[in-house]
């Protein structure tokens, strides 16, 4: 018999079923679909230092310590499994609202030291440096959506109203979506995520499409 049964397989019921039969209990994990294919696999999955805007001294706290396991944890999945969990440690950028007062970020500054987490200031030059992507508003940036937008409408081909082929309620309804959203209530017959259901056969205009897409494509000179 089971010590323990957990139901969901994501992050945090597949953390916990590890630890628990680490420390040698007996742990039962179910799912309806495969392990970590629901919210887990579609959350960006951002490990936050702590907390200083939320009032709750203790959950501050747990969150804090919580963030410094992560380390540890990572190196001994990687080691048990030989899988790269992709745990980074990469830092925040956090910038400033040009008409919050300098005293402001300077209190949040202290707030952040006080709970262990370097927090250091910047400027443009740092910012530069740490994100060599970011640089100072061109207008070639505003010009270039633009200049799509114009040929979309002169030579895009016309995507309908599904064109990924989504099964999210959000996918079902015409555009421009009629009153309501919906002309009749939805029925909804796929879990979500569902991406690549059975029942999702491609349109006509899909299948024309993807025979051009392969007749772009260049002849294998095999």
């Amino acid at each position: 018999m089971d010590d323990v049964l957990i139901i969901g397989g994501g992050v945090i019921g597949l953390s916990t079923a590890w630890e628990l039969a680490r420390q040698g209990a007996r742990v039962h994990l179910i799912d309806r679909r495969e392990p970590g294919k629901e919210a887990s696999w579609a959350g960006a999955g951002m490990i936050p230092p702590g907390d200083i805007h939320f009032e709750n001294r203790p959950y501050r706290e747990m969150s804090r310590q919580s963030a410094l396991l992560w380390p540890d944890v990572s190196a001994e999945l990687f080691q048990a499994t030989g899988l790269d969990n992709e745990y980074r440690r990469c830092g925040a950028v956090i910038l400033a609202e040009p008409d919050v007062a300098p005293e402001v970020f300077q209190s949040e500054m202290a707030r952040w030291t006080q709970q262990g987490v370097t927090a250091t200031p910047l400027d443009a030059d740092d910012c530069s440096r740490l994100e060599p992507a970011l640089r100072p508003a061109s207008a070639l940036a505003y010009a270039l959506p633009m200049i799509y937008f114009a040929l979309s409408l002169w030579r895009g081909r016309m995507a309908g109203d599904n064109p990924w082929r989504a099964t999210g309620l959000e996918w079902t309804t015409a555009s421009p979506p009629p009153r309501e959203n919906f002309a009749q209530a939805p029925v909804v017959d796929s879990a979500p995520y569902n991406y690549h259901p059975a029942h999702a056969e491609p349109t006509e205009r899909e299948d024309e499409r993807d025979r051009d897409d392969q007749d772009d494509r260049p002849e294998d000179p095999a």
